[in-house]
């Protein structure tokens, strides 16, 4: 047997009624009220409405989740690809040499070296140097300290001594003694370069 649910129309009370009870005389338990039980008229405006409910939400989501796709697409649209970066060691930066364009030694002359070759050698010691007649004993001003080099020029007022034992050495030129000062001023006049002492 089938049932259906109604409410009282007096007093509002909810009770259950027989398919067989439809279109008879019913009398409400709660408040004695005498009413004819009918069957509810079938609206096809509630069902449309629902339908019409269900299609507009159904519609706002997948409005939502398209504008989210485009969003999302149109940002990484835009935005650059990602650049790969190789990190490599810094380079230093250099100042400005002034070379002294009459005297180049043979030994600072740049030659190309393959890595291989400049690997190998930055490995090995240097070698000794001949004496020759460039070669003279320098000393500073204090006269403490003093080595046996050749005259490799000026970067600046820094003077380049080129030491037998193959390794170089830079020195302020007011460091140095007088008499290798003078020196140095008179092999300037000589080459045709201006003394470097004021």
């Amino acid at each position: 047997m089938t049932y259906s649910s109604g409410n009282c129309p007096q007093c509002g009370v909810k009770f259950n009624a027989r398919e067989s009870s439809f279109d008879t005389v019913r009398k409400c338990e709660a408040c004695g009220f005498k009413f004819v039980l009918r069957r509810a008229p079938f609206s096809i405006t509630g069902c449309l409405g629902n339908l019409l409910s269900l299609i507009a939400v159904g519609g706002f989501i997948l409005l939502c989740c398209g504008g989210l796709v485009l969003f999302i697409v149109f940002q990484n649209a835009e935005s650059p690809p990602p650049s790969t970066v190789v990190e490599s060691d810094p380079v230093p930066a250099q100042e400005p040499v002034a070379l002294d364009t009459t005297v180049t030694p043979p030994e600072l002359t740049p030659t190309a070296v393959p890595e291989t070759q400049a690997a190998q050698l930055s490995q090995e010691p240097p070698a000794p140097q001949t004496k020759s007649d460039d070669t003279r004993t320098w000393s500073d001003k204090s006269g403490k300290f003093s080595t046996e080099a050749r005259f490799g020029g000026m970067i600046g007022t820094t003077v380049v001594l080129h030491k037998t034992d193959g390794t170089t050495s830079k020195v302020q030129f007011d460091q140095l003694s007088d008499a290798d000062r003078e020196w140095i001023d008179a092999r300037r006049l000589r080459d045709g370069a201006p003394p470097v002492s004021p």
